[in-house]
């Protein structure tokens, strides 16, 4: 472990820095920094993209009088108590990480609120439809040049 670390501070990387530590980890914490980072992401980009829908739908009312932009907000606040109790009973039957989870619905309430609220009909949606965030691996040895 010791000569991993010391190999990785000889190769010029920042082992502190996150993004090394997920394109390669070297132990169990560096998996859950990696996790965490990840949750982190997608947790800053779906409160992104809550925000420009709530901005398409201040001052919008239903036929009864609802307010568009507080019903989103309520239902953010169910959502995510929602995700605690699927995520909950996701590692207290399955032993899969809540983290895990909750990254699969941050990405999935991502993308609910990208096409249900930023998609116009009328031209170009309002923000990028979003993908997975993905963490780049460290390449192969075999795939490295001259091999």
């Amino acid at each position: 472990m010791i000569s991993l670390l010391i190999a990785a501070l000889l190769s010029g990387q920042d082992y502190n820095d996150p993004a090394n530590r997920c394109a390669n980890p070297m132990s169990g914490l560096d998996v859950s920094a990696c996790v965490e980072m990840l949750l982190n992401a997608e947790t800053e980009r779906m409160g992104k993209y809550l925000a420009v829908a709530s901005e398409t739908l201040e001052g919008r009312k239903s036929e009864s009088g609802e307010d568009f932009a507080a019903a989103l907000a309520q239902s953010q606040t169910q959502w995510g108590a929602y995700a605690d109790t699927a995520c909950g009973l996701a590692r207290e039957a399955s032993g899969f990480t809540e983290a895990d989870c909750r990254i699969q619905l941050t990405q999935e309430r991502t993308l609910y609120l990208w096409t249900y609220f930023l998609v116009q009909d009328d031209g170009p949606a309002l923000l990028d439809q979003p993908a997975p965030i993905m963490v780049e691996t460290a390449p192969d040895e075999a795939d490295e040049p001259g091999e």
